[in-house]
C-alpha cells in the first residue's frame, strides 16, 4: 500500500543536539549544585539513562516535574534549596530555547515535499528534560509545518494490567494515537501499513512501530533522513 501518512521522530531524526546547549546545561548544574563539571554531567547522563531505559522496558513516560524531582534527589547531601518547576523553567527551558536544537535544511525540503504530494507528516516523540510544550515551540520556528506533534509527557493516562500511566514508545498506546490523529486527516480512512514510523531507537522506534503494525524505518544518522524521505 502506498504511504498516506509520515511519523517522525524528534531528537536525532529531526533534531541535531545543540553542543552548546548540552555546555551550558553541565554548568547550570554544576553551580546550582556546588560540584564539579565532570560530575554534574554525570548525574544528568545517569538520570536521564534511567528514564530511557525505563521507557523502552515499561513503555511509560513521566511528567517533566517528576522527572527534574529525580535529577535534584541524585545530588547526594544536595544543599540547594531549588525546586523542580525553578530547575526546569527557570533555569533549562530559557537556555535551552537561547540554544536551540537545529533541522536540516534538506529535512525541511523533503518533508515540504512529502506535503505538497498529499502525505501528512508529524512528530511522535518521548520527551524527559525538555517538555513537549517547549519542543513544539521551537519546532513551530522552522519552514516545516507538521500536522500534529505527540509528546510523551503531553499523553492522555492510558490503563494497563498495573493501573494509569502516561505511554511512551514503544508502548502500542502511543502508535494507536498516531492512527487517531491520522484518521483525521485522512476521512476516506488509513490503515496502520499505510502509516510509516521513522526513528533512531531500535527498540522506542523500530521494535514499537512494527510491533503495532505500521511500517517502519530505523535511521542510523540525521544526514540520513532527507534521502529516506524523498523515496516514500
Amino acid at each position: 500500500m502506498p504511504i498516506k501518512h509520515v511519523s517522525l521522530d524528534a531528537w536525532n531524526t529531526i533534531l541535531i543536539p545543540n553542543k552548546e546547549y548540552a555546555r551550558k546545561r553541565t554548568n547550570i548544574l554544576a553551580n546550582v549544585f556546588n560540584c564539579s563539571n565532570e560530575f554534574a554531567k554525570s548525574v544528568y547522563t545517569n538520570v536521564k539513562r534511567k528514564f530511557d531505559e525505563k521507557a523502552e522496558r515499561d513503555g511509560e513516560a513521566f511528567t517533566v516535574e517528576y522527572v527534574y524531582n529525580e535529577l535534584i534527589a541524585a545530588f547526594p547531601n544536595c544543599n540547594s534549596q531549588i525546586g523542580p518547576e525553578e530547575l526546569c523553567r527557570g533555569c533549562f527551558e530559557p537556555t535551552f530555547i537561547e540554544n536551540p536544537p537545529t533541522i536540516l535544511k534538506e529535512t525541511i525540503n523533503a518533508i515540504n515535499e512529502l506535503k505538497a504530494r498529499g502525505i501528512t507528516v508529524s512528530i511522535t516523540s518521548n520527551t524527559n528534560f525538555i517538555s513537549g510544550r517547549v519542543l513544539s515551540r521551537i519546532i513551530r520556528k522552522e519552514n516545516t509545518i507538521f500536522d500534529f506533534m505527540l509528546f510523551s509527557d503531553l499523553m492522555p493516562l492510558v490503563r494497563n494490567e498495573f493501573g494509569y500511566k502516561m505511554p511512551a514508545k514503544p508502548n502500542p498506546a502511543i502508535f494507536e494515537m498516531v492512527q487517531k490523529y491520522a484518521n483525521v486527516l485522512h476521512p476516506e480512512g488509513i490503515e496502520k501499513t499505510e502509516i510509516v514510523h521513522i526513528g533512531d531507537s531500535d527498540v522506542c522506534d523500530f521494535q514499537g512501530a512494527a510491533k503495532f503494525g505500521l511500517q517502519a524505518r530505523l535511521l542510523k544518522s540525521v544526514d540520513e533522513l532527507p534521502a529516506l524521505l524523498m523515496e516514500i
